[in-house]
């Protein structure tokens, strides 16, 4: 099978055709193989696989059949089965409903409300409200204003219907030490803000003393305590008590901060109605009580009044241009659902993200070992020949091929003057050619690096052209794993190997010295 790709570039969106590819002659193996010898690797352990992504032609197999934790990589494995059990047209939906009052007239009846999650991860992400030029404030105001225009100023209970997914928001393996920090951000049926509190530390006037703290979302609710003090350095951190949003200020605050330092929230459904209900109580609305619907509770009827939508590419993007663990794990949970019509968790997730992978791919996707969506977990266990044929699948596939490419991080130059790239791979690859291109997946967690995706090699039809928009002649899929490494080696190093065995791929399809 031939296809012509013409890549946009600067937006990153792939649109994919028909061109002949001719075949490599001398396999990879030998070039890849020496360069690994002449760094000091030591005893850590890699997996490498590199297919020619038109003809499936396997120009590289070192290790390729080696299971290896596979670290953030993992998310393509998550976002590549999303489309295919979510569907491309897939939308996140939540839900904020009225519950008419059973008691009509009687004195002391009151209506309900009930806000019922999808699972959207995206729910008051800041990074996707401020390309929609929002706040999260803005996104609060939409429902409060839906609540005003019911008429009604006092409600008796604020449901919560998280029911989509179960409650272990938590994976089991995730470490323990970690977990009030935002990558370790809890998983819920009901999401907001990235699962996170933004704490914004500023200096007293007096050395010593303890700074001021603000929270945004502003949360007036929150418990929070102060060992923080004035003066030093910059060196702030927040605390929270397991089990809990009790929140502890710590280390030194010298000067102002502006980037936000982050903290995980406990049980995000239950701190967006506590949010909602505080807003609803600046607008005049009382709410008496907030209450969670129960396992195996039916739901009452209920009218919806406002709905938030969230399209699965904008998921797509953040999961892998990102990283962001959070929506990796909603997809998996969310496939789980789809898939069983019980509450996603990580078992019925790992079922449909398997199954979607044997239907991709066949048996050769049945030893996969999959604990979780993000690559969080140490007890993922992949191949890198398993990647390197489902991104070859998904590049064949016409129709949902170009919705995956498009959600990856990417980096290359358009002439030698011009580089562009975005998400956790930009600012990479920086001797590869004009036009040569690397989209694709980053991961690191301790002892663990990993780099998948395509190099995707164009041929411009006016070099003095600056318009993106180029011919590719070449498209090839790569992943490159390492388990095991220890100090002096570092991901830093490990990246610096990745990227020249990228330049050796490179230069052998493409023919540059």
């Amino acid at each position: 099978m031939f296809k012509r790709l013409a890549s946009v570039i600067a937006v990153g969106v792939l649109a994919w055709a028909a061109i002949g590819t001719p075949t490599l002659g001398a396999p990879l193996d030998g070039a890849l193989n020496q360069l690994l010898a002449s760094r000091d690797l030591r005893s850590t352990r890699y997996s490498i696989c590199v297919i020619d992504a038109d003809s499936g032609e396997v120009l590289a197999d070192i290790h390729a059949d080696e299971p290896m934790i596979p670290a953030s990589n993992m998310k393509l494995l998550t976002t590549a089965s999303a489309i295919d059990v979510l569907g491309e047209g897939f939308v996140f939906r939540t839900e904020l409903s009225l519950i008419e009052s059973d008691k009509p007239g009687e004195a002391g009846a009151k209506p309900d409300l009930m806000i019922r999650g999808d699972g959207d991860p995206a729910l008051g992400d800041p990074v996707l409200l401020k390309e929609a030029e929002m706040t999260a404030e803005d996104l609060l105001d939409g429902w409060v204003q839906a609540v005003k225009k019911t008429g009604e100023t006092s409600f008796g209970r604020l449901i919560v219907n998280d029911r989509v997914f179960d409650r272990q928001m938590v994976h089991p393996s995730w470490p323990v030490g970690q977990l009030h920090k935002h990558y370790c951000a809890q998983v819920a049926g009901l999401n907001f803000h990235d699962n996170c509190l933004h704490a914004l530390p500023a200096p007293a006037n007096q050395i010593g003393a303890g700074p001021t703290v603000s929270f945004y979302p502003e949360s007036p609710f929150i418990q929070t305590f102060n060992s923080a003090t004035t003066g030093g350095a910059n060196e702030f951190w927040v605390d929270r008590k397991p089990g809990t949003n009790q929140m502890t200020f710590r280390g030194r605050v010298k000067t102002k901060f502006y980037t936000p330092v982050r903290v995980t929230l406990n049980d995000p459904p239950i701190y967006l109605a506590q949010l909602l209900k505080h807003r609803l109580g600046v607008a005049g609305i009382s709410v008496d009580r907030i209450t969670r619907l129960a396992d195996g509770e039916i739901a009452p009827e209920a009218r919806a009044i406002h709905r938030v939508e969230t399209l699965l590419p904008a998921v797509l993007k953040r999961t892998n241009q990102d990283s962001v663990n959070l929506f990796a794990e909603a997809l998996i949970k969310r496939m789980g659902f789809s898939l069983t019509g019980s509450p996603g968790n990580w078992e019925n997730g790992a079922a449909a993200l398997r199954h979607a992978l044997s239907n991709r791919l066949g048996t050769r996707a049945a030893g996969a070992t999959i604990a979780d969506g993000s690559g969080l977990s140490r007890d993922n266990k992949v191949t890198s020949r398993l990647f390197a044929e489902l991104l070859s699948s998904m590049y064949q596939d016409a129709q949902r091929g170009p919705i995956f490419m498009s959600s990856l991080s990417y980096s290359g130059k358009i002439n030698d003057q011009s580089r562009v790239g975005h998400g956790t791979l930009d600012g990479r690859f920086r001797k590869l050619p004009a036009g040569h291109w690397v989209y694709g997946k980053s991961g690191y967690i301790s002892g663990v690096s990993s780099l998948s995706g395509y190099l995707v090699i164009t041929d411009p039809a006016d070099p003095s052209d600056t318009d993106p928009t180029a011919k590719t002649t070449r498209t090839v899929a790569f992943s490159f794993l390492f388990n095991g490494f220890t100090a002096p080696l570092s991901n830093r190093s490990l990246k610096s190997v990745q990227d020249r065995m990228l330049e050796l791929i490179d230069q052998q399809v493409a023919g540059w010295q």
